[in-house]
């Protein structure tokens, strides 16, 4: 007996790869959804087919989503290279990846696609700038895995800051940070990671000048995104400067 994926399946492989092939990564609209162990009894891998029941054939856990090369050589019993444990292997990395990354979104408290990105690349951006490495950031994040809040009006008094700043600063704050204080608060690892960067970058800067208007300004010169902007370099810097250790010195 044939057990076919239903439609609802194929969207969540499709999503779940981001519209890209999960063996060669070659971006793709309109994929074919390929069973690793096999729909039909006569299939490829079909020897496998009566360790599995037929809800587990017809589940995203037994799909993939591929390009039209990728799909047909994974059919080819002379062509195919990959074990049906690498095929598995695949679709397992693919849908934990998707699955982290929706507790994310879930935790930063955006449901906005485009956002999310924004905020993911703001962070690799920003990092890339800082030729700093995820491993590095891991060992920031060890020594500091607290956000230490402080009144930020006195957070501003204390670094002096000119009056175009306080400004910003506190129109900024006022408008509540929308996209982002609530969720970060509850310590996301974007969040955390955003933080240990910032950081680094504070730090660095510290060390060439005293001046906190000058270095204010000049971490929002390094945080520049020159991408869609849909969350803003002003806006994540002042959410970390109101919440965090940043400039308690």
């Amino acid at each position: 007996m044939r057990v076919d994926f239903s439609s609802t399946v194929k969207r969540d492989l499709q999503i779940i790869a981001g519209n890209h092939c999960m063996i060669c990564s070659t971006p793709t609209t309109k994929p074919r959804i390929a069973h690793i162990i096999p729909a039909a009894e006569n299939g490829p891998r079909s020897e496998y087919r009566k360790h599995y029941s037929e809800e587990f054939i017809a589940s995203s856990k037994n799909g993939l989503s591929l390009c039209n090369t990728c799909h047909d050589l994974i059919d080819d019993e002379d062509l195919n290279t990959y074990t049906i444990q690498e095929l598995f292997n695949i679709n397992n990395s693919f849908r934990e990846k998707f699955l982290l990354e929706e507790e994310y979104k879930r935790q930063l408290g955006i449901n906005n696609q485009e956002n999310y990105i924004e905020l993911e690349e703001f962070y690799k951006n920003l990092i890339t700038k800082l030729e700093v490495t995820d491993e590095e950031i891991e060992i920031v994040i060890e020594k500091h895995t607290d956000f230490k809040k402080i009144d930020y009006l006195k957070k501003i008094e204390i670094n002096k800051f000119n009056i175009r700043q306080k400004r910003k600063i506190k129109s900024l704050y006022a408008a509540e940070l929308f996209v982002l204080k609530e969720n970060l608060e509850e310590n996301p690892i974007i969040a955390i990671k955003l933080k240990a960067a910032i950081q680094i970058l504070y730090n660095r800067l510290s060390k060439k000048s005293k001046n906190q208007e000058e270095i204010y300004d000049k971490m929002l010169e390094h945080m520049y995104d020159p991408s869609k902007q849909v969350l803003g370099n002003e806006i994540i810097l002042t959410y970390y400067f109101v919440i965090c250790e940043v400039f308690l010195k």
